[in-house]
């Protein structure tokens, strides 16, 4: 395992090692400045032939926000790593 890799990974309470908590920021910076770019292509670019597909578009990009959202409150759950 790299020095990268191992500084990533931290011990929890239980001696089990988990991933260090800033990670989920970046994951959350990432989807956050996509969800972002996807919007604003939803809003100012998309131009579907249906008009409902524009809605689902809408709907989709919020809920990425809101995922996005909860990527940045992962850090501060009691056990924030999927095993």
């Amino acid at each position: 395992m790299g020095n990268s890799v191992r500084s990533n990974l931290i011990r929890d309470l239980r001696g089990r090692r988990s991933m260090d908590p800033r990670i989920w920021h970046k994951v959350a910076a990432v989807s956050g400045m996509a969800a972002l770019g996807l919007g604003t292509y939803g809003a100012h670019f998309f131009k579907p032939e249906n008009p409902s597909y524009k809605q689902v578009w809408q709907m989709a990009s919020l809920y990425h926000l809101v995922h996005t959202a909860t990527l940045l409150s992962a850090p501060s759950t009691k056990y924030p790593n999927i095993e």
